[in-house]
């Protein structure tokens, strides 16, 4: 990420390496800021409130290394969608 930085200094990145490097930067800030909730007394009731929190606001406060099941759901959505597609196709047939 910082050498990425630094190439941009000088004009010798891609776009796709800036927003890579940007994405870095910004899972580093909100691992930082679920860090001082750590130090807090009752860490344990305020970090999963505070993401839930986030989560009813609309607000990804977890960095994406936490984020597991967006692709699960991408995955789930896309199995739905073949079966959909299937169903109506063995209806149509049956016609």
């Amino acid at each position: 990420m910082l050498s990425i930085y630094r190439r941009y200094t000088h004009g010798n990145v891609t776009k796709e390496e800036l927003t890579q490097a940007n994405n870095q930067f910004i899972d580093i800030l909100k691992g930082l800021g679920l860090g001082v909730f750590a130090f807090l007394p009752f860490a344990p009731v305020t970090i999963p409130l505070v993401v839930k929190l986030g989560k009813w606001v609309g607000v990804d406060v977890l960095p994406s290394s936490f984020n597991i099941n967006k692709p699960l759901k991408e995955i789930d959505q896309q199995i739905a969608e073949d079966e959909q597609k299937h169903h109506s196709d063995d209806q149509s047939v049956k016609k």
